[in-house]
């Protein structure tokens, strides 16, 4: 196994991109208190899954961790609460995944739903069976404000080819991002980055520029693309490329406005580790 590599992910790609960890994190409130959400899936070469829900920052956080079986017979349902209170509430987690159905990613495209409570509040609700998770548990939805995306990496293995789907903002409309690098056999790699199949970086003489950055414009949102694939020439088979798409909303739009009334973040960012 590679050296920095999560225990549930493979370097496996015969020639194709492989998505093997997503996670998503979440800023929300409850308690009376901002919270972080982090929700994360990923999947080994067997087939076999994990699913990880976070609860609090990294150094005190909660966690849930469901195993997520390829074969028919395994508990695709239940719920889980934390052993510890914060501020008097116990979190708790509940999900159903019997009839997830699963793409090459470790993330289910249709057919859950994974729920963060607290105090009987709905105060994070994954997937697509909302009206199913409300009448299965009976809980409601939380009055407070509602979760906000801040943040999600992907890990995906490749060749020279990358690509991937990939949000710029909470709740916006997805986009294919493509990166080429090609750095075999070549005395003068370039990097390439496009976004619905128009390019949206190029870089040459990639020997000298392995580290950098560049704005472009993405439906009227700011993104900052941040690059550094330093492993991929000169650490070749044991490191990492990692790409960074950082958005911002335009000051004049109605969900930066809303935002900032409601004291929630309004960048986003989406980072990409990519595996040779």
């Amino acid at each position: 196994m590679r050296a920095g590599l999560p225990s549930c992910f493979s370097g496996q790609s015969n020639g194709r991109t492989v998505q093997n960890l997503v996670a998503s994190t979440y800023h929300t409130n409850y308690g009376g208190r901002d919270r972080i959400v982090t929700v994360t899936w990923c999947k080994n070469v067997m087939g076999q899954g994990c699913l990880y829900v976070a609860v609090g920052e990294p150094a005190n956080e909660m966690v849930c961790r469901v195993e997520i079986k390829p074969w028919k017979f395994w508990r695709n349902h239940g719920s889980w609460k934390s052993s510890d209170i914060i501020d008097g509430r116990r979190v708790e987690v509940l999900w159903d995944l019997g009839s997830a159905r699963f793409a090459s990613g470790p993330e289910p495209e249709r057919g859950y739903y994974v729920a963060v409570l607290c105090n009987d509040e709905v105060v994070l609700l994954l997937g697509d069976m909302e009206k199913e998770a409300y009448r299965k548990t009976k809980f409601r939805p939380s009055g407070g404000i509602k979760a906000v995306l801040v943040s999600r990496k992907q890990h995906i293995v490749g060749k020279e080819c990358l690509s991937t789907v990939a949000q710029f903002c909470d709740g916006g409309r997805s986009h294919e991002v493509s990166i080429e690098c090609c750095t075999r056999g070549d005395d003068d790699p370039a990097l390439v980055i496009n976004i619905d199949r128009k390019l949206a970086v190029e870089v040459k003489h990639l020997l000298w520029k392995f580290r950098g950055n560049d704005t472009i414009y993405v439906e009227g949102v700011r993104v900052q693309i941040l690059w550094d694939v330093h492993d991929w020439l000169f650490n070749r088979g044991l490191g990492h490329a990692l790409f960074i798409f950082k958005s911002t909303m335009p000051l004049n739009s109605l969900t930066y406005k809303h935002n900032i009334d409601c004291g929630l973040p309004s960048d986003f960012s989406f980072f990409i580790y990519a595996w040779k």
